[in-house]
C-alpha cells in the first residue's frame, strides 16, 4: 500500500461537458498500453453519476495462460480500500455510535493504550495526522490463517497501542496503513460486527455490488480471477494467490487480513463505479448510503493536506477531483471522480507499482476522451 502520487492529466477543460462517443475501442486502448508497458493486463471504467460510459481490458489474467481479463473480473484495490472504510465510519457517526473526534481512549476504553496516543482523535486517523507507524512491524503469524482473524486482529491492536507514535499527533502529516486498521478496528468494536460483515451490511449489499469482498486469496484450480504478479528478472511473474505457508516459501500474495480497513477490499469496476456513483451523487446533494452532508464532511481536506477521509483531494483548471490509488505491491488501481462534471474513471492492473504510469497514462486517455 502506497501514498497516491499523480501524473498531470494533459486536457485542458472550456465549456460545457460533453460526453464522448468513442472511436477507439477501450479495449484496444487497454491491450496497446499492455503491450508498451510489458504488463499482464489493464481494465478501465468510464461513468458519469448513472451509468457506464465506456469500459475496456486488455491483456491476461495470469501471464503464461491463456485467459483473458475481462470486464466483470475482480480487482484487489489496495489502499482504495481507505475510503471505503471512511465511509463506513460515516455510517457510525450518523448512527451515533461513534463521532470523528472520538479520542482513541473512548474508541477502546478497556484496553491499555500509551499515553501519547489516548487523545488521537479518529479525524486524525482518517486524515493521516495520528503520527502513527507508517506499516506494520513484521510478524508473520498476521499472514497465518490457522490462526483465527479476529486474535490476529486483536493482536495488532495491542501492538499498536502499545507502541508510542512515531511523530506527535495532530502535526504533520504522516500517511499510515496502520490507522486506517485502527480506525476499522473502532468500527468492529463499536459494532460486535466484523469488517467484512460491516462493509457488506452498510455498502456492498445497499449498492448492489455483488462482486465485492474482503480478501487477498483465490481458488487456485482455475484461473478464474486476475493473480496478482511481480516483477522477476525484468518480466512480470505471477503470485499464487494463497495465505502464506512453509510449502509455498511463504511468499506474501497480499497484505495481511490483520490490516483490513487499510487494504483488502476487491470489486469488479463496474461495481465499484456504483460506490463512486453514490460518492459523486453525495458531494452533489444526493443522499444515498449517507447524508449529502455526510459525504461532502468525507471530501473536505480538515488539515490543508490536500487529503481527505480516505481521498486526494486534487485540483486544476477542471474543477476538484477526489482520488486514490491503491497498491498491496502486487496490484495496482487508480479511481478518480469529478462531482462538478459528474464524470468518473477507474483503472487497473494485476501487478503493482511498475503499472503505475501506465494506470495513469489510462487515466488520462479516459478524461481526454470525457472531456473532449
Amino acid at each position: 500500500m502506497k501514498s497516491v502520487f499523480f501524473l498531470p492529466l494533459t486536457v485542458a477543460l472550456f465549456g460545457p461537458v460533453v460526453h464522448a462517443q468513442f472511436a477507439n475501442p477501450w479495449n484496444t486502448q487497454m491491450s496497446r498500453l499492455v503491450t508498451q508497458h510489458n504488463l499482464p493486463s489493464l481494465s478501465v471504467v468510464l461513468f458519469d453519476d448513472q451509468k457506464v460510459l465506456g469500459q475496456g481490458v486488455g491483456g491476461v489474467r495470469k501471464i503464461g495462460t491463456p485467459e483473458k481479463v475481462t470486464v466483470t473480473d475482480v480487482h484487489h484495490l489496495g489502499s482504495i480500500s481507505k475510503s471505503f472504510t471512511a465511509t463506513l465510519l460515516g455510517v457510525l457517526v450518523e448512527q451515533k455510535k461513534l463521532g470523528f473526534q472520538s479520542t482513541l481512549k473512548e474508541l477502546f476504553p478497556k484496553l491499555t493504550i500509551h499515553p501519547d496516543l489516548q487523545n488521537i482523535t479518529l479525524d486524525q486517523l482518517l486524515s493521516h495526522r495520528s503520527g502513527l507507524m507508517a506499516n506494520l512491524p513484521d510478524n508473520m503469524d498476521w499472514w497465518d490463517n490457522t490462526i483465527p482473524l479476529q486474535e490476529r486482529r486483536d493482536d495488532v491492536l495491542k501492538t499498536v497501542l502499545g507502541t508510542p507514535p512515531f511523530r506527535k499527533p495532530g502535526t504533520v502529516f504522516l500517511y499510515s496503513n496502520v490507522g486506517y486498521a485502527l480506525a476499522a478496528m473502532a468500527a468492529e468494536k463499536a459494532t460486535g460486527q466484523t469488517y467484512s460483515q460491516l462493509l457488506q451490511q452498510h455498502i456492498f449489499g445497499p449498492l448492489h455490488m455483488n462482486s465485492c469482498s474482503v480478501g487477498f486469496t483465490w481458488d487456485t484450480r482455475t484461473v478464474s480471477q486476475p493473480w496478482p504478479h511481480k516483477m522477476d528478472g525484468g518480466k512480470a511473474v505471477a503470485v499464487l494467490p494463497v495465505f502464506p505457508t512453509a510449502a509455498n516459501g511463504k511468499v506474501l500474495a497480499g497484505n495481511t487480513e490483520a490490516i483490513n480497513g487499510a487494504d483488502n477490499v476487491r470489486c469488479s469496476l463496474p461495481d465499484l463505479a456504483k460506490y463512486l456513483q453514490a460518492h459523486m451523487n453525495g458531494q452533489n446533494g444526493q443522499d444515498s448510503i449517507l447524508k449529502a452532508s455526510t459525504f461532502q464532511e468525507l471530501h473536505k481536506d480538515h488539515h490543508g493536506d490536500k487529503y481527505a477521509y480516505g481521498w486526494n483531494v486534487y485540483k486544476d483548471q477542471r474543477g476538484t477531483f477526489f482520488t486514490h490509488d491503491g497498491s498491496n505491491t502486487l496490484n495496482y488501481a487508480s479511481m478518480w471522480i469529478l462531482p462538478e462534471k459528474r464524470l468518473g474513471v477507474v483503472v487497473t492492473s494485476n501487478i503493482g507499482e511498475v503499472a503505475a504510469e501506465a494506470v495513469h497514462q489510462g487515466v488520462n486517455l479516459a478524461f481526454d476522451a470525457l472531456l473532449k
